[in-house]
């Protein structure tokens, strides 16, 4: 069976596919549609459905913390592991130092970029990555996200554990999710790039709506 990833970077549009972003160099990304999570029951099966934006997101979020979970699940002493175990150059420390970070993703010297070269490589990016993104949320809403994301929990079981009413906690959630579309945005470009595209084809779409009417 070919893999619906594979599919997309081939140049085909399978339906099992959420969505993709081309740009001069190929496909920046793309996700699979699934219905077994907390969350693709929020984006597919509910009434007010949460967006596309805030369903890659969530995406990005849980992708970047499953990758360093081997590890532990405290980014910071994460980032600490993993700097003792991949030996960096002065060069690498500065910039560093220097947070010189894009997107989430550190390349060592003489990396020119692609994909890291190993599994250290890749936990120390993702570290990297979800300690930007914490340090922009504040205390409820990272563990409003890791409920829903990682534990899994329900909005119905988010909700008891909270002590809110099932409607709260669905506010709650979506604001969560709402905030990290707004600091992916600001951190990662290939997101940015994705959300670019989708607000200039919903103007599109209400462009020509409002020519169609005249």
């Amino acid at each position: 069976m070919t893999d619906p990833m594979r599919a997309v970077l081939d140049g085909t549009d399978p339906d099992s596919v959420l969505v993709r972003v081309r740009t001069a160099e190929g496909v920046a990304l793309a996700t699979r549609k699934d219905y077994g999570r907390p969350i693709d029951y929020l984006r597919y099966r509910v009434k007010d459905k949460i967006s596309d934006a805030q369903f890659m997101a969530a995406e990005y979020y849980a992708g970047d913390y499953f990758a360093i979970s081997p590890v532990g699940s405290n980014t910071m002493a994460t980032i600490n592991h993993l700097m003792m175990a991949v030996p960096l150059s002065p060069e690498d420390r500065r910039m560093l130092d220097q947070e010189g970070i894009n997107g989430g993703r550190m390349h060592s010297k003489g990396d020119c970029g692609g994909a890291p070269k190993d599994p250290s490589d890749r936990m120390l990016n993702a570290a990297f990555a979800l300690k930007r993104v914490d340090d922009q949320l504040d205390r409820v809403q990272r563990e409003l996200l890791r409920d829903l994301l990682i534990r899994e929990h329900t909005v119905g079981t988010i909700a008891q554990r909270w002590r809110w009413s099932p409607e709260q906690a669905g506010i709650m959630v979506r604001y969560a999710l709402h905030r990290l579309v707004d600091v992916y945005e600001n951190i990662n470009p290939d997101f940015a790039l994705y959300l670019r595209q989708e607000r200039e084809r919903k103007n599109e779409g209400r462009a020509n709506r409002k020519g169609r009417r005249r």
